[in-house]
């Protein structure tokens, strides 16, 4: 009602739809009105308990709820990092695109998916903060290791138009919030050479009792979610087998460009993608039939393929009693110098291609 009657928010972008991210008008006016709810409720609340000028044990509840979910969040985008499950090796499709025709999003995933080094390593800067957020002790350099970690997010985020703005918004802000009670102990040693007195862990404490043993095997059971659970399961995704289709591989078309296609891509056995001649990519679902040598494209049609010459394809359809033809040469991916190039030690010049 707010969005469509306050803000004019029409069509699709006034219902909830699954967008894999976020950052739609619904979000924003969601994050809007918790905003003013949160301003409102903050004034009352001051009004109604004025004499009382602090919380501690309010704000010690409130950061141990904000520690063990940055420290979930971290482990999850971590290890769909470490284990190359957000950023995976460039696809074919993609290795045959002009960079011109790549979207600023486009860009990073193609940047991150083109070192699984690099990607590793940001995983686990991730994993660190969000292991060290664990542990009281190790708040501080936590806070510390992911205010940096979400920085650099949130950069990426907002100059290369991901739509994860508002969430990785509120990680940061939430890591600031951590860190917030260690700021003047941190200027004192990196700004002012100065010594720093030790930090106050003021934390929710149990007395000896169910309470205590209760809270621990708390802990026990988060640890085990966000660090064992996350990243065997993080790991069996890594791990699980990856079915290859019968026709793998990226084609050139040849002859008349049917239907406007210029290059095939064939990676999973459940999609295909098509570069057509303008530049544009198409995704299509497709089924395959390996003994009867058929592929059916879905909403489409279904050919039937064989390989008269070795790396050719053709696929082969009747309409209206005739038979209509498409032929694919298979490209060379290995050709390709982003997947050749590797890592050098020495380089007399540098190598910018």
């Amino acid at each position: 009602m707010v969005a469509t009657r306050l803000f004019h928010v029409s069509a699709e972008a006034a219902t909830y739809h699954r967008t894999g991210s976020g950052d739609t008008a619904l979000q924003y006016i969601d994050v809007f009105l918790s905003f003013v709810a949160a301003l409102c409720g903050t004034a009352i609340w001051s009004m109604l308990d004025r004499r009382r000028d602090q919380y501690v044990i309010l704000h010690s509840w409130l950061r141990l709820l904000i520690r063990y979910f940055m420290a979930l969040m971290l482990l999850s985008y971590g290890f769909s990092k470490v284990f190359l499950l957000q950023f995976p090796e460039n696809s074919l499709i993609r290795l045959g695109q002009e960079y011109g025709t790549f979207s600023p999003m486009g860009v990073v995933w193609s940047f991150m998916g083109a070192s699984a080094a690099y990607t590793i390593f940001s995983g686990l800067a991730e994993v660190t903060g969000g292991v060290l957020l664990y542990f009281r002790r190790t708040t501080a350099l936590g806070a510390l290791v992911t205010f940096g970690v979400m920085t650099n997010v949130v950069a990426l985020n907002y100059c290369y138009d991901i739509p994860v703005k508002i969430h990785s918004t509120h990680y940061l802000l939430m890591s600031a919030f951590l860190l917030a009670p260690d700021f003047h102990r941190l200027m004192s040693v990196f700004l002012l050479n100065r010594a720093a007195e030790p930090g106050e862990l003021r934390f929710p404490e149990f007395r000896p009792g169910w309470r205590l043993w209760t809270s621990r095997l708390a802990w026990i059971a988060l640890f085990g979610l966000g660090v064992i659970a996350q990243g065997v399961d993080a790991y069996k995704s890594y791990a699980a087998p990856k079915p290859r289709t019968p026709l793998y591989g990226l084609y050139t078309v040849e002859g008349p460009k049917a239907q406007d296609w210029r290059s095939v891509a064939f990676e999973t056995p459940e999609t295909m993608s098509i570069r057509m001649t303008d530049g544009r990519s198409q995704y299509i679902q497709v089924t395959y039939d390996v003994a009867k040598q058929t592929i059916a494209l879905k909403n489409i049609a279904t050919y039937h393929w064989s390989n008269p010459e070795p790396n050719v394809v053709v696929l082969a359809r009747t309409v209206e009693g005739k038979e209509v033809t498409i032929r694919l040469r298979r490209f060379d991916e290995s050709r390709y110098l982003l997947r050749t190039r590797g890592f050098h030690w020495v380089q007399e010049y540098p190598f910018n291609r």
